[in-house]
């Protein structure tokens, strides 16, 4: 939604509008968001133990950072509103829309890993139990045993 309504915005600041700058925010945005989302799976799988003890933090900074700045602009006096000299779909103007529309992706790639049943070999054992249940071994077997 976010990116949607970059784009948006975004079309509507352009003189003309190309089919070249849609194409380039479309394939930037969707870059970021798989690049972004991969960065939040490693750094969820890394960083895990650290993020559990320390995430309400950064979630009360960000948002106390973001409230504050939105009381600041709210008394500063609105300029008229004038149509984008340079092109943001180009360069880094473009590069910071993609970072930006693609934070919510990074926190999303952080929750992928299911850091519940840590050790994450866990996870796999009720498809090795499933393997084991179908091998033919006799009733005295380890191998039949539960794993969790």
């Amino acid at each position: 939604m976010d990116a949607f309504a970059v784009s948006i915005i975004t079309g509507l600041s352009l003189a003309k509008l190309t089919l070249w700058h849609c194409l380039r925010m479309a394939g930037s945005f969707g870059l970021f968001q798989a690049i972004m989302l991969m960065l939040g799976w490693l750094a969820g799988e890394l960083i895990y133990d650290l993020m559990a003890k320390l995430d309400h933090w950064i979630a009360f900074t960000l948002l106390a950072l973001v409230g504050g700045k939105m009381l600041k602009e709210s008394f500063k006096q609105r300029e008229t509103h004038q149509k984008v000299k340079n092109d943001p779909t180009k360069g880094w103007s473009l590069i910071a829309l993609s970072l930006a529309t693609s934070i919510d992706a990074l926190a999303v790639g952080l929750s992928f890993e299911d850091h519940h049943s840590r050790p994450s070999v866990h996870r796999h054992l009720p498809k090795l139990k499933v393997v084991l249940e179908m091998t033919p071994v006799p009733d005295e077997s380890p191998y039949t045993q539960t794993f969790y």
